[in-house]
């Protein structure tokens, strides 16, 4: 844990800071939830601000979206009055206990059933919704456990809030509902999606502390988070610690550190890492091929590299995996860059054997390593 640089003591709140949404200095009669409620009617789900989230709102937060149940099964009519409140605007308090008061009763007899209607806000991308139905719960005294949790930061994750989620975990223990690592799970992978490595430690390691047996999505989603911060040194030994705990890497571990040994410029430690895939039974994917390519091409000084890159593109054809396109490019540049002109066009030619039509990437590559082998005539 000290390798990884995780402070002592930390918890749930991204490493001691609260959000800016939380107010401590607002007066409150009972245990804080996120962000002031005289501000959440001006919030908008899906759009960026306080809670900015990782990518654009779709339309499935701008209406009711009545194909958010089962296949075959239209929304349930308490999830269906939840989804029509304000559109995407925050819904008040009030309006959300109105919505559910014909319900109230049938919650309270199958706690069930507030975790289907949950779910669907999670799949609509209501997270703000989703949070004050669990205020709602708890004012009029309905049961909010670990599955309500669970499906209210699934809705934080998918709508990448991260500020959003840790806060909500943070109120778990305020309301004596046992955190489970399906709640971790989330909040870990909405700061994954934010790009939020510390605070994905930090979740990672309160979930040992509190002994919930982080399994595989909860180290593949810290190390997620510390690729897109091109820790790589954070995401390989987050695969060190899995090593050791019975928890069994996929192909997914490897993918992270594999991709970030690619931004930090360690290709050797990628290739060390695709060979033990291998060892380990582990079978790599078409990013972990990928990450791999890419992570040879981006230090181009070493022009016999190209020779690397060629290989695993081979490897991949033997193995029958479809290369991306992103793959494909970053092959025909590593030619480049090595000169190889003859061989940067061969693989812009084995891309037609896979169905796939090069981009300007690949062009501009290609291009460029027949004038820096003189064949201005190609």
């Amino acid at each position: 844990q000290a390798a990884l640089g995780w402070p002592p003591g930390c918890r749930w709140e991204c490493l001691g800071a609260r959000p800016a949404a939380f107010d401590p200095r607002m007066p409150r009669a009972g245990p804080a939830w996120p962000g002031p409620p005289a501000q959440w009617p001006a919030r908008r789900e899906g759009r960026a601000g306080a809670w900015a989230p990782a990518r654009p709102a779709s339309a499935a937060v701008e209406a009711p979206a009545l194909r958010e149940g089962p296949v075959g099964r239209p929304p349930a009519p308490e999830l269906r009055a939840l989804l029509a409140l304000r559109g995407r605007r925050v819904p008040a308090l009030a309006e959300v206990w109105q919505a559910l008061v014909p319900f109230s009763d049938a919650w309270r007899r199958s706690p069930k059933l507030a975790t289907s209607t949950l779910v669907g806000l999670a799949k609509a991308h209501r997270p703000w919704t989703a949070v004050q139905v669990l205020r709602c719960m708890h004012e009029h005294c309905i049961e909010a456990n670990a599955f309500h949790y669970g499906a209210a930061l699934s809705a934080c994750e998918r709508a990448g809030l991260w500020e959003l989620a840790l806060a909500l975990l943070g109120t778990m223990s305020e309301f004596r509902v046992s955190p489970s690592i399906v709640a971790c799970n989330a909040a870990v992978s909405a700061c994954e999606k934010g790009g939020r490595w510390q605070p994905a430690l930090a979740v990672l390691r309160a979930s040992r502390e509190l002994r919930l047996r982080p399994d595989a999505i909860s180290y593949n989603s810290a190390a997620s988070a510390c690729e897109k911060s091109g820790g790589w040194q954070l995401a390989s030994a987050l695969l060190g610690i899995m090593a050791a705990l019975p928890v069994r890497p996929d192909a997914v571990s490897y993918n992270a550190p594999i991709g970030a040994c690619g931004t930090g410029g360690r290709w050797r430690l990628a290739l060390v890492l695709l060979r033990e895939m291998g060892g380990l039974a582990v079978a790599p994917d078409v990013l972990s091929w990928g990450a791999a390519v890419s992570a040879c091409e981006k230090e181009g000084r070493w022009h016999p590299r190209w020779q690397v890159v060629v290989s695993m593109m081979e490897a991949m054809a033997g193995l029958r995996i479809r290369p991306s396109i992103v793959a494909w490019s970053a092959a025909v540049s590593a030619c480049e860059k090595g000169g190889k002109w003859q061989a940067a066009l061969a693989l812009l030619g084995g891309m037609a054997d896979f169905r796939l039509a090069p981009n300007v990437v690949t062009w501009s590559a290609a291009v460029s390593a027949c004038e820096k082998g003189g064949q201005w005539r190609l």
